[in-house]
């Protein structure tokens, strides 16, 4: 039986100091990139992480190794340093800078948008580009053929190279949002971020699904919708919100919005904001405010500046004396770190230094709120963290730092840390050893977590069952010779799964706890069963207990 428990698929600034959390450190995760700047997953693909470089290729890592072929290559089409075309190479702001995976990556529903993945890109004139790319089911090719690409919509850039934005992705309500840039120089001169007829200096939100209308929807609620202005248009008041995110737990929007001569700042939205057609649209003040002040230079800007908007102030900035270019990161939500989840990663692309906070999700975020955590997280050795570009976020929440140079690194603890799970005492020894079952990070709410069963018949086929009590373990309810720690006649069977080894007799089942604050606390049995598959006698058999984590 499954149900909606689990999914399981195979497989040195003025800020305060580090405080006394899970010690921290980096390990290199891939490296050899040409400009690298962001790594995501699909939504439940637990194996594979993509990492994007600017000139316009896509690259493959899987379990831990960097692919010999890209899943993805128009460099022929993109106009970035290095890249290949009719123009040659542009502004170091251009290039293939955003991508984002459908969340119904991987359903086969022909109603879905399966296989569906999308690129935000600077083409050879220069001009801003969202293109759709197919890749054909059962969705795990590591290529996506470039002859698949859809256009959705190109917008003029104007003559200078930066502030193109240009980071995608999809929200808890399933649209498509895409922040761009006020289209470069100082001040904003055509006022771009606050004209409500242009792409620029905005958030913009779509509906890319399948029924959407060619060649995509507007949400119905939308701020713009049946009165002046661009449809698309979510919010406003925008520089260059180079890299921004969502929270997977509770919906709440971070952007880092890079400033000009002055401030860097951190923009919020709650999760349970809603816009409203034809009321205040979002606006975050760009031109007439960078940070908490009055942009020096621009006249004109009454307080509020634009009246009929919903003007939010940041929640946190810093001064140029400490960092000239914030690279925006995310939330941590992993499950390799507990103490950590809720945590807000950021860095500043020129000064090398990373920071984190967390945030109430009300006021401004206090000055001893924010950690420094560059030392922390400097690796061992030789190697420097430099040119942090942006953060990355894998299909379980775990956290990357990735170098504009070539190197993508994965925050983790120092020392491994586990809560949530234990055996239960009674495995029992079989024809192939002692099976345990174990984890392999804490089961958390809305995270991700492996279970493993070591000494199982090679190349088996075992059960792996989740109940919600743990009863007689002498009960053999398969009448296998198999003494059961879970009696699934009387006890409340949430979920059942196969549990196949490999040829070492390992046999792995990844668990993913949904995304509700209703399920922490709760308390689940897992058992995992191997028959008689190696010989006389049983193979095995070892219980758990998992606890749900905040």
């Amino acid at each position: 039986m499954r149900n909606a428990l689990f999914g399981l698929a195979l497989a040195a600034s003025a800020t305060a100091p580090v405080v006394a959390q899970t010690p921290l450190t980096t390990q290199l995760h891939s490296s050899g990139y040409t400009g690298s700047l962001l790594l995501t997953s699909p939504k439940g693909d637990f194996n594979r992480q993509f990492v994007v470089e600017q000139r316009g290729q896509v690259w493959v890592v899987q379990n831990g190794v960097k692919l010999a072929t890209p899943f993805l290559n128009i460099q022929s089409i993109v106009r970035a340093p290095g890249s290949v075309g009719g123009t040659g190479g542009g502004g170091n702001e251009e290039g293939l800078l955003g991508l984002a995976f459908h969340p119904d990556y991987f359903n086969s529903d022909p109603a879905k948008s399966g296989g569906f993945l999308f690129v935000y890109y600077t083409n050879l004139s220069g001009n801003n580009v969202l293109a759709r790319y197919t890749v054909p089911a059962p969705f795990t090719a590591n290529t996506v053929n470039p002859a698949t690409a859809q256009i959705l919509v190109t917008f003029n850039h104007p003559t200078q190279t930066n502030h193109n934005g240009g980071n995608i992705a999809f929200g808890p309500d399933g649209f498509l949002y895409i922040g761009t840039g006020d289209g470069g120089s100082a001040n904003d001169p055509p006022n771009n971020a606050q004209n409500i007829n242009s792409f620029l200096g905005k958030m913009l939100r779509i509906n890319v699904d399948k029924g959407a209308g060619p060649p995509y929807g507007i949400p119905a609620n939308n701020p713009y919708v049946g009165v002046g202005g661009l449809d698309e248009i979510w919010a406003q008041g925008l520089r260059n919100p180079w890299r921004w995110s969502f929270d997977r737990l509770t919906g709440a929007m971070y952007i880092g919005d890079v400033g000009q001569g002055q401030r860097e700042e951190v923009d919020y939205v709650a999760g349970t904001y809603a816009p409203t057609a034809g009321g205040p649209a979002l606006n975050f003040n760009w031109r007439c405010r960078e940070g908490f002040i009055a942009t020096p230079g621009v006249g004109g800007c009454a307080n509020p500046p634009y009246p009929g908007t919903d003007m939010r102030d940041p929640i946190w900035d810093y001064t140029h004396a400490v960092g000239f270019s914030i690279a925006g990161g995310h939330v941590y939500r992993g499950c390799e770190i507990p103490d950590l989840r809720g945590t807000y990663f950021f860095a500043d692309t020129f000064s090398n230094l990373i920071w984190s906070f967390k945030y109430s999700g009300a006021g401004v975020v206090n000055a001893a709120q924010v950690t420094n955590r560059t030392a922390e997280l400097d690796p061992a050795g030789v190697d420097t963290i430099t040119t942090v570009v942006s953060f990355g976020e894998d299909a379980r929440g775990e956290m990357y730092i990735v170098e504009r140079g070539g190197q993508v690194w994965q925050i983790v603890p120092t020392v491994p840390v586990l809560l949530g799970y234990s055996n239960y005492g009674v495995g029992t020894p079989g024809c192939a050893g002692a099976q345990s079952l174990q984890s392999d990070c804490t089961p958390c709410v809305g995270g991700a977590f492996e279970l493993s069963t070591i000494n199982a018949p090679a190349s088996s086929l075992g059960l792996l069952i989740i109940t919600n009590a743990k009863l007689d373990p002498a009960i053999d309810v398969f009448g296998i010779g198999v003494p059961m720690n879970i009696d699934l006649f009387t006890a409340s069977e949430i979920y059942t799964a196969d549990l196949p080894s490999n040829a070492g007799g390992v046999a792995a089942a990844m668990l993913q706890i949904p995304n509700s604050s209703a399920f922490a606390g709760l308390k689940y049995y897992v058992q995992g069963i191997f028959g008689s598959a190696c010989g006389s006698g049983v193979s095995g058999t070892d219980g758990g207990e998992i606890t749900i984590q905040p």
